[in-house]
C-alpha cells in the first residue's frame, strides 16, 4: 500500500460514547469483518479496545506472535503504556508509530472508531519483527483513512436502525389504530345487524376484544337493571381465565357457567379501590346508570393511548345501551358516535359507497380541512379507483367487494401532501353501505 503524503485529518474532540460500545462491534459485522480484512492483507496484528485500554472481540494476525500480542493487553506495562498513546492519538488526531523502549512489540498505530465524535474505541495495529514494522510504517496512513471509513459505515448503520425503529414504531401505532377503529365499527356492525335485540351479546363479544387488545384478565359492567333503579347488578362481563378470579369480587357458578354476585356493591367498593382497576362512568340522560371495570394485573403499567381508548370503549358502550333501550334512537346514536370518532386524533370521515356523500366527519378531519366535512362530496378530496371507474358498465362493483380493508399511499391536492389512505367498508346506521376513510400525512410516520 502506497503511503500517502501530506495528508490532513480532521481535529475532533473526542467524548466518550455512552452506550455499549461492545455491543456496537459485534452487530457491525462490516466494520469489524474490514478491520480484520486489513489487517490479514497487511500481514500485521490487529484488535479493537475501548477508550479504557479493555479488549472488544478477539485479537487477529500472524499465528507465530498472536498468543503473545492476545496476552499483552492484561500486563500492567500494556495498560500503562495505553494511557500515554490515548492522549497522544485525541491530541494529534493523525497518525504516528509509537515504538516502546521495552516489551516484544515492535510497534504501534492506534487509529480513533467512533460514531460522529462519540469515541467508541481504538483499532490497534502493531507488529513484532522489524519487516512487520517497515509493513507498519508503508500502512500508516491507510490505516487510518481506513478506521474513519468504518466509523463511517457504524455511524450510517446507527442512522439506519434508528431510522428502522421509528418506522417500527410508526407501523405499530397505525396497526393500533386501526385494530381500536375495527373494534369499535364491529360492535356497531353487530348491533345494527340485531337491530338492538342482542345487546348484552354484542357487548359481551366488544368487552372481549377491548380485553384481549389490552392485555387484561377481567372486564365488568355494572349497570341498573332499569332506569329507575337504585341499586346494581352485573350486566356482562369478560374473563380471559375462567378459574381466576377477582379476589374478594365476582363468585363463579361452575356448574352453570354463570358468573353471579351476592355482593354487588361490596364487588364495585373493592374493584374501585384497587390501583390496578380503571374505572369508568355510563351515563344515560346525564344520570349514571353503570360503571365499566378494566381488570389490570398489578404490574401493568397503562398507556396514555391505552386510556384514551378504555375512555372511547366506555363511551360506545353508552351509546350502545342508549341505541339498544333509549328514546329517541336516531339522535342519541349520532351524538355519540361522533363523540366516540372524535376520540381518534387522525382524520376519520364516513362516505356512501354509492354516492360518495361524506355521512360524518370527525373533529380532527374537519380540522384539517378547516370546515364541516359533513354532508360533503368525498370526491373532493379524494378519488379512488372505483370512482375512475363509475362510467364503465361492470366496473364499479368488484372494486366495491373485493377487499374489505384497503391501504394505499396518495398525493391528495387539497392537503398538498402524501397521505397515507385506509378505507374500511361498514354498514351505516341504516343499514346503508359505507365506507370509513382515515387519512395521515405520510411524514407524520
Amino acid at each position: 500500500m502506497e503511503q500517502m503524503q501530506n495528508k490532513q485529518w480532521p481535529k475532533i474532540k473526542y467524548t466518550e460514547y455512552e452506550g455499549d460500545n461492545a455491543a456496537v462491534f459485534q452487530t457491525d459485522s462490516y466494520a469489524v469483518k474490514t478491520m480484520k480484512g486489513f489487517a490479514k492483507l497487511s500481514k500485521l496484528y490487529s484488535c479493537v479496545v475501548d477508550p479504557n485500554g479493555k479488549l472488544i472481540g478477539t485479537p487477529v494476525g500472524p499465528a507465530t506472535n498472536l498468543g503473545a500480542f492476545y496476552d499483552l493487553f492484561e500486563t500492567p506495562i500494556y495498560k500503562q503504556y495505553y494511557m500515554r498513546i490515548k492522549e497522544v492519538v485525541l491530541e494529534r488526531c493523525s497518525p504516528k508509530l509509537f515504538v516502546p523502549n521495552e516489551g516484544p512489540v515492535g510497534a504501534f498505530s492506534v487509529a480513533p472508531i467512533a460514531i460522529k465524535d462519540k469515541l467508541l474505541g481504538f483499532w490497534v495495529l502493531a507488529s513484532y519483527t522489524e519487516e512487520e514494522t517497515k509493513q507498519l510504517k508503508l500502512v500508516l496512513d491507510d490505516h487510518w483513512d481506513v478506521a474513519y471509513a468504518v466509523s463511517d459505515v457504524i455511524y450510517k448503520n446507527r442512522v439506519i436502525e434508528a431510522e428502522m425503529e421509528k418506522a417500527r414504531s410508526a407501523g405499530q401505532r397505525l396497526e393500533d389504530e386501526l385494530i381500536r377503529t375495527g373494534i369499535v365499527n364491529k360492535a356497531w356492525n353487530r348491533l345494527n345487524q340485531g337491530h338492538g335485540r342482542n345487546i348484552d351479546e354484542v357487548l359481551t363479544k366488544l368487552l372481549a376484544e377491548v380485553g384481549q387488545y389490552l392485555g387484561l384478565p377481567q372486564v365488568y359492567l355494572y349497570a341498573k337493571p332499569n332506569y329507575g333503579a337504585r341499586d346494581y347488578d352485573l350486566r356482562v362481563h369478560w374473563v380471559a381465565d375462567e378459574t381466576r378470579l377477582q379476589s374478594g369480587g365476582i363468585q363463579e357458578n361452575t356448574e352453570q357457567h354463570d358468573v353471579v354476585s351476592t355482593h354487588i356493591l361490596e364487588d364495585m367498593f373493592m374493584l374501585e379501590q384497587s390501583p390496578a382497576v380503571q374505572t369508568y362512568p355510563i351515563l344515560i340522560n346525564d344520570t349514571l346508570y353503570g360503571k365499566l371495570y378494566y381488570v389490570a394485573d398489578d404490574t401493568k403499567i397503562w398507556a396514555q393511548k391505552d386510556l384514551a381508548f378504555a375512555r372511547t370503549i366506555s363511551v360506545l358502550v353508552q351509546s350502545m345501551i342508549e341505541f339498544a333501550e333509549g328514546d329517541d334512537i336516531l339522535r342519541r346514536v349520532n351524538n355519540h358516535l361522533i363523540e366516540t370518532y372524535n376520540n381518534f386524533n387522525v382524520g376519520i370521515f364516513i362516505r356512501d359507497a354509492v354516492s360518495g356523500e361524506v355521512l360524518f366527519s370527525n373533529a380532527a378531519m374537519n380540522e384539517m380541512l378547516g370546515q364541516d366535512f359533513t354532508g360533503g362530496d368525498s370526491r373532493e378530496i379524494l378519488t379512488d379507483l372505483r370512482d375512475r371507474f363509475d362510467n364503465i358498465g361492470g366496473m364499479r362493483k368488484p372494486f366495491i367487494t373485493k377487499e374489505r380493508v384497503v391501504s394505499w399511499r396518495s398525493y391528495i391536492q387539497r392537503f398538498d401532501s402524501i397521505m397515507d389512505i385506509t378505507e374500511i367498508q361498514m354498514e351505516w346506521l341504516k343499514g346503508e353501505q359505507a365506507s370509513l376513510i382515515i387519512l395521515r400525512k405520510a411524514n407524520d410516520l
